[in-house]
């Protein structure tokens, strides 16, 4: 068997402290049909960001790495049953892009643009860094990327994943989706099904609620925290 070890590039492996911080949004990936919602399956998008300063530097570890954090939505951009824009539409408002009815927006245009994110510690020893609130920046404030803008998404008709693979930091993501799985490598796969194997409820005994693998695994959660003040989106999709 195979086993990967990527290369990380400029970003650390270490979670930001929590805080609030200036942010250029580095990375796009689909992770497919995930369950585990209140609403049922849904497709999602997980986002990645790298942290600034006040300065508009970049945040490094002691490595000289720039810290980074994530979070998933469901990946749509259509108001909600109540005419309320979808979470992932207004989190793309507060980086300037535009949502408007009736239009189509591109995500491969979305790495680069920059909005202020909110940073919360959550979990054991806080392992988890939970970009909980996506604001605008200040009008007339820049952000230059510190590092390699990313966007992933399957290929028509994508069987393997050798020619265009998950980019690592979504990868995990990508094994527990219900149509996409088999693009992501095998020990992320196997990692997943064991924990899903082992955790699984008797008859009659209700599990996680929130879908996640229970027990002792160091797998993410499955959603992350819902951004501060939001609803998950029942959106008709």
């Amino acid at each position: 068997m195979l086993y990967d070890n990527p290369d990380p590039g400029n970003v650390s492996m270490k979670r930001p402290p929590a805080g609030q911080y200036p942010a250029v949004l580095i990375g796009v990936c689909y992770v497919g049909s995930q369950g585990g919602g209140k609403f049922g399956e849904r497709p999602q998008v997980m986002l990645r960001w790298e942290m600034h300063d006040d300065e508009g530097e970049p945040c490094l570890d002691e490595t000289g790495k720039v810290f980074a954090a994530t979070q998933i939505y469901n990946a749509t951009i259509r108001d909600n049953l109540e005419g309320k824009p979808s979470t992932l539409a207004r989190v793309l408002n507060a980086h300037g892009i535009a949502t408007t009815v009736g239009a189509r927006v591109d995500s491969t245009t979305w790495p680069g643009k920059a909005a202020v994110v909110t940073v919360e510690r959550s979990g054991d020893e806080s392992q988890y860094a939970n970009v909980v609130q996506v604001d605008p920046l200040d009008e007339g404030v820049t952000l230059t990327p510190f590092s390699t803008l990313e966007h992933w998404e399957p290929q028509p008709g994508q069987e393997t994943r050798k020619k265009n693979p998950p980019p690592p930091w979504a990868e995990w993501k990508v094994a527990m989706s219900s149509d996409i799985n088999h693009l992501s490598s095998p020990q992320f796969r196997n990692r997943y099904q064991a924990n899903r194997d082992r955790t699984e409820p008797d008859a009659g005994q209700r599990g996680p609620s929130t879908g996640a693998p229970a027990g002792n695994s160091q797998m993410p959660p499955r959603g992350g925290h819902t951004p501060a003040g939001y609803e998950e989106d029942d959106i008709p999709f």
